[in-house]
């Protein structure tokens, strides 16, 4: 009898043992073609909303909506980040340090010239009237219908095309309805690579893909690529007296952090401009600041922009107004 008791208590110090094994175990997971965070949360965590403390433990990650295929990411298990407390990221702290020539004080970061990232900028898109594509992705020399970056499409545009055009490759996301009004605002159009064409072949236009922020599908649209100037920072940004609600997220999270994109409800027609800066607040329980966003896109009716400080989650849905 008494063997019988030393057994059961040594299996239940080993159940034991092995549940907290594998309450704190964490895994390592190489990122994929078309993964986000939030997929990543949903299909290995099983929970989207993790997505912010998953980057919190994985500092390689510079921003959430660039992730890239190959990388390496570390997921703890769900139990243990549903402990963690977490942090606000924020952009690195420029050091200083002496040359070993001079007294010179060199700055190990320079100082930040854009408001936002060129990738980022590029992939982020815009919300528009209409979807504006003057071509499209007909398809591939491999017979695939999903390529990336340095792979080879087949296009159809409106106009004649030469050697060295380029293109943005567009997606249409979705309708964007106003969270509040329900009033429908516009197509919401991503980017998902720039192409160049390269010639003909066998009739047909093709072009090389340049750059891929995401997959580039048979069927996505083209438009005409001219380059980019990007948003500069400004010593003394504006924070106009305007209002409004966060509409829709870059990559269509509901729930966003620190140097994500989002999109409001005005645009330039009610006198936002580049730059501007916003505070972000919740009304739940009481009405309070959460974060802060900086204008980095616009358009007539709509803007986008970068989260700049996040002391919480903000969500689709929330208000911004004046400091």
């Amino acid at each position: 009898m008494k063997k019988i008791f030393y057994y059961l208590v040594l299996v239940s110090i080993f159940a034991i043992t092995a549940v907290n094994a594998e309450d704190t175990s964490s895994r390592e997971y190489v990122v994929q073609k078309g993964d986000t965070l939030w997929d990543i949360s949903d299909s290995e965590l099983k929970d989207n909303f993790l997505w912010p403390k998953l980057w919190n433990v994985n500092p390689q990650i510079d921003n959430p909506d660039l992730i890239y295929p190959g990388i390496s990411i570390t997921i703890p298990s769900r139990e243990e980040l549903m402990r963690m407390t977490m942090p606000p990221r924020k952009a690195p702290v420029v050091k200083k340090r002496k040359s070993k020539r001079s007294a010179v004080i060199v700055p190990e970061i320079e100082k930040k010239k854009f408001l936002v990232d060129r990738n980022l900028y590029l992939a982020s898109g815009w919300i528009d009237d209409i979807y504006p594509a003057e071509g499209e992705i007909v398809s591939t020399p491999t017979g695939r219908v999903m390529v990336g970056q340095d792979e080879m499409v087949y296009i159809n545009t409106d106009k004649e095309t030469a050697a060295g055009d380029r293109y943005l490759v567009i997606k249409e996301i979705k309708m964007v309805n106003h969270p509040e009004s329900k009033e429908v605002l516009g197509h919401q159009i991503r980017v998902s690579g720039i192409i160049e064409v390269t010639g003909r072949d066998n009739g047909q236009t093709k072009a090389a893909v340049q750059e891929s922020y995401e997959n580039v599908h048979v069927g996505d649209g083209l438009i005409p690529f001219q380059g980019i100037d990007l948003p500069k920072v400004t010593e003394e940004p504006r924070t106009p007296d305007n209002s409004g609600y966060i509409v829709e997220s870059h990559m269509n999270l509901k729930m966003v952090t620190l140097g994500n994109i989002v999109f409001v409800d005005k645009g330039e027609n009610d006198g936002i401009s580049i730059g501007d800066v916003f505070t972000v607040y919740t009304e739940s329980p009481v009405k309070r600041p959460v974060g802060e966003m900086q204008v980095v896109s616009l358009r007539p009716t709509t803007s986008g922009a970068v989260i700049t400080e996040s002391s919480s989650e903000i969500f689709i849905g929330s208000i911004w107004g004046k400091k």
